[in-house]
């Protein structure tokens, strides 16, 4: 997969890739790996990915290898030097590995 973002002017990247699991229902809040309770789906962080960019046009490979199958989404924040920042949020899917 590949992000092509283009910048208005130097930022810093971040993409942070989380995941939907399956998980269980322990004291009102959903845990991936709790064993007993009520069936639920919650988000996990998989993996942060830290990038710089340049004006102009960038492209960004983040790795994707390890996450199996599933749904994720992809929280891209790109922030500039004076700490002003821009988020945008994916959604995709896995469905072969």
């Amino acid at each position: 997969i590949a992000l092509k973002l283009t910048l208005s002017q130097p930022a810093t990247i971040r993409v942070l890739i989380a995941g939907t699991v399956k998980g269980h229902k322990l004291r009102g809040a959903c845990k991936p790996s709790a064993k007993k309770g009520k069936s639920c789906t919650t988000t996990v962080e998989k993996r942060t990915l830290t990038f710089s960019g340049s004006e102009g046009s960038n492209t960004f490979k983040p790795g994707l290898a390890g996450l199996g199958k599933g749904s994720y989404t992809a929280m891209i924040t790109a922030e500039n030097a004076n700490g002003t920042s821009s988020a945008v949020t994916l959604a995709f899917t896995i469905t072969n590995k």
